[in-house]
């Protein structure tokens, strides 16, 4: 009986003080991944939320349907990743991070964050961009969009979706809408 009680409690314990990659969702990627090489394999339908990547390479990553909310990725390289479907709401891409030529197809991008984000030649169509939180020094110049595009960004500024710095597919710069 004193046994059982105290591998008991003494499992409790230990597993308070486990690092949170050990008991992380998705046993195969930790919570934090600097410098993950990522290039080409296959995501589709996979669940990577609520982790870091910095100065990861998904380039040509398939992340069709993936679940890549609540992420931070600083320094990220998505270049010709397919991300048709994929959720990336509530997701910060900062400093630098790469979706040339992406198809962003379909995507959720419900309060994301682009930061100094490259989106040229990327594909927004059918994107529900008008969620988007900020485009921030983004570079969005070439990138293929529908028909309503602009109206969905532009719309109720200077209080709809923060544009700084940032030059539209038509290569029109927004310097400040974020009063």
């Amino acid at each position: 009986m004193f046994a059982e009680r105290f591998i008991l409690t003494t499992s409790q314990v230990m597993i308070c003080f486990m690092p949170l990659a050990a008991i992380a969702e998705s046993p195969d990627l930790p919570m934090t991944c600097p410098g993950c090489n990522l290039q080409g394999i296959d995501f589709n339908s996979v669940s990577m939320g609520d982790k870091r990547f910095i100065d990861s390479n998904f380039s040509k990553a398939d992340l069709r349907r993936a679940n890549l909310s609540n992420m931070y990725m600083l320094t990220t390289n998505m270049q010709r990743a397919d991300l048709r479907g994929a959720n990336l709401s509530h997701t910060f891409f900062t400093i630098s991070s790469s979706f040339r030529d992406a198809d962003l197809r379909g995507a959720n991008l419900d309060d994301v964050w682009f930061t100094d984000a490259d989106l040229r030649g990327a594909d927004l169509r059918g994107a529900n961009v008008e969620l988007i939180a900020t485009l921030e020094g983004a570079n969005l110049q070439g990138a293929k969009v529908d028909s309503d595009f602009y109206r969905k960004i532009l719309a109720d500024q200077p209080y709809g979706i923060c544009l700084y710095k940032t030059t539209l597919p038509d290569g029109k710069f927004i310097q400040d809408s974020c009063k």
